[in-house]
């Protein structure tokens, strides 16, 4: 056991049958009270090690530790840190493996009944299934995953599309502050999603060739991605390069707060709703403007693999979401219609034009 100097907690390094070295915190600073804590940890070990009992591992143990082995750059960490804060309420405290069938159902139910989708409610839980069985195979072996089972089934053609005209983004983006103004028009005008643009850092962006270079840390697909910059996207970069060598020209972040550090998600998430609700318009989020991108793509009558690159989807199925709006190709033959003579013609008689027999 061990004295953090920092915060006067006590830890414990437990190691288990497989020689796995666990360091769990008491939550305490008092010797006594933590030397207690060790002792009821070493026994419930030994229990699970000889007498093969499921280890009392709690909901907020696990979910400590799991968002302490992501890598904070991942753009999935800030979405799963806000996703076990929505678990929490219902979970806190509880060791994982007493967990029971009825209240995950629960947790569904009270989810449904604030008005959350079947959609949401299974990414919240796909979270929770994820860091159970990353935990199952790294320091927590043998806990169980009551999660399995109880995901919601989405259809596969549920999906939502909400897009705006572009002049309705433009009078969004007037009534924002300027800092979240120049974020809706980057991702109107380029894909990028809020946490792409949020933690955007300058040595991604090459002004000279016109191109914004992401890493698989920074994107949802995991790859090494290109999104090439139009007119309208270098307008706002350069803006934000001006503002930053005036205010900030040591930040290494495009879209910073007055620290320097990228902007916080709620920051812009309450900004932009405000904006939103001044204009009077009805369910639409800040990712909907990604969707913007993609309609005006195809409104545009840009090819369809064409707009699978440019918004980075790794499977055009996604892309093809869009192609109830892509009907630029069916007007021409639709109109032959208009030259058609709809009279059925009279079949031949004998002896008028026909061949006798």
């Amino acid at each position: 056991m061990y004295r953090d100097p920092k915060t006067g907690i006590y830890y414990v390094s437990l190691t288990g049958k497989s020689g796995t070295r666990t360091r769990r915190s008491t939550g305490t600073s008092d010797f006594k009270l933590a030397k207690e804590i060790e002792t009821t940890w070493k026994m419930e070990r030994l229990r699970v090690d000889k007498l093969g009992e499921t280890p009392l591992f709690t909901f907020d143990e696990i979910a400590v530790w799991y968002l302490k082995e992501e890598s904070p750059k991942l753009r999935a960490h800030a979405d799963n840190v806000g996703t076990l804060r929505i678990l929490a309420p219902y979970f806190r405290g509880r060791p994982v493996a007493s967990i029971s069938d009825d209240e995950i159902l629960a947790f569904k139910a009270a989810r449904r009944g604030q008005g959350v989708s079947d959609k949401t409610i299974r990414r919240n839980l796909a979270v929770f299934s994820s860091m159970l069985e990353k935990a199952a195979k790294g320091p927590y072996r043998g806990i169980p995953n009551p999660v399995k089972g109880h995901l919601p089934v989405v259809h596969g053609d549920d999906h939502r599309i909400r897009w705006e005209e572009k002049p309705v983004i433009h009078r969004l983006a007037t009534m924002c502050e300027p800092v979240v103004a120049d974020a809706v028009i980057l991702a109107a005008y380029s894909g990028l999603r809020q946490g792409e643009i949020r933690n955007l850092e300058w040595a991604r962006v090459d002004l000279h060739r016109n191109l914004i270079h992401l890493t698989p840390d920074d994107q949802k697909n995991k790859r090494y991605s290109t999104v090439p910059i139009n007119e309208t996207v270098r307008g706002v970069l350069l803006r934000r390069k001006r503002w930053c060598a005036e205010n900030r020209p040591d930040c290494r972040y495009v879209f910073s707060d007055d620290k320097g550090k990228p902007l916080a998600k709620e920051y812009v998430y309450w900004r932009f709703q405000k904006a939103v609700e001044a204009e009077g318009i009805q369910d639409f989020t800040f990712h909907d403007l990604r969707h913007c991108f993609c309609t005006w793509l195809i409104l545009a009558g840009v090819d369809m693999r064409i707009v699978k690159e440019l918004a980075r989807h790794r499977d055009l199925r996604t892309t093809e979401k869009y192609i109830y709006l892509s009907t630029e190709h069916l007007k021409a033959p639709i109109s032959a219609l208009d030259r058609q003579d709809s009279v059925r013609p009279s079949p031949a008689m004998p002896g008028q034009g026909g061949v006798s027999a």
